[in-house]
């Protein structure tokens, strides 16, 4: 396998609002979007997600604490097959201060990729090109913790001010301990994310929702399933 560093960019600072919500609500979610001209703009696509972090979880730890200031690493790519030979990848270093988020992308092309991107031999392969590059930015002992698996769905308003996601079909991989797999095929998670300046515009615009917005990332709800035996609450 071969890795070849692509280019960088950095998003604006952003708020995200996260939604855990029962599958049997989809239907509710969309119609609710639809109401408030609210549509798909981009085609559905898998998502697998390869997430970073010492061997204390600190990653995992500052986030389940609420820490103001904290960073977030993963490897994210987009329709993986297993027959993939070459794939383009994100290394995402999300920031995260009090209520604004932005990230770091870092593209990197795969190519060369002889079986299964997720295998043990890959994933240090992989490991070793981050920490040579300084993609960790000098954190000690990180290594890979989690696999996430998802089909998304795209939304934005008809302003342009709103991005919104659906995530659907998850699965979490332990990629530390036992290669222990989860699927959590009953929930979707919403995600709406929008410029501190819209923030009126958003909430006026979910007010009728009724919904409760939660806290938990999909690292931490797989942080807590194959990690932690389900003690973690996710609301």
């Amino acid at each position: 396998m071969k890795l070849i560093f692509l280019n960088k960019s950095k998003t604006e600072k952003r708020i995200e609002y996260k939604f855990i919500i029962s599958k049997s609500y989809k239907n509710y979610i969309l119609s609710y979007l639809y109401s408030n001209q609210i549509f798909s703009n981009y085609k559905p696509r898998s998502v697998h997600s390869i997430y970073f972090d010492n061997n204390y979880f600190s990653c995992a730890q500052e986030n389940l604490i609420g820490l103001s200031n904290r960073k977030k690493y993963r490897l994210r790519f987009y329709n993986y097959s297993q027959h993939s030979k070459k794939l383009s990848s994100i290394f995402e270093i999300k920031s995260k201060k009090n209520n604004l988020g932005s990230k770091i992308k870092n593209k990197i092309l795969l190519s060369q990729i002889d079986q299964n991107l997720f295998v043990k031999e890959n994933l240090k392969y992989i490991r070793k090109y981050l920490i040579k590059n300084n993609f960790f930015e000098e954190k000690i002992n990180f290594n890979e913790k989690l696999l996430v698996e998802y089909d998304r769905e795209y939304f934005k308003d008809n302003l342009n001010k709103l991005s919104i996601t659906l995530d659907s079909n998850l699965i979490f991989k332990d990629l530390f301990l036992s290669n222990k797999k989860i699927s959590v095929e009953n929930l979707i998670i919403l995600e709406i994310k929008f410029l501190e300046k819209y923030t009126n515009y958003c909430s006026e615009i979910f007010k009728n929702l009724n919904i409760s917005r939660c806290k938990s990332s999909k690292y931490l709800i797989g942080f807590n399933k194959l990690f932690f035996q389900n003690i973690l609450p996710i609301y």
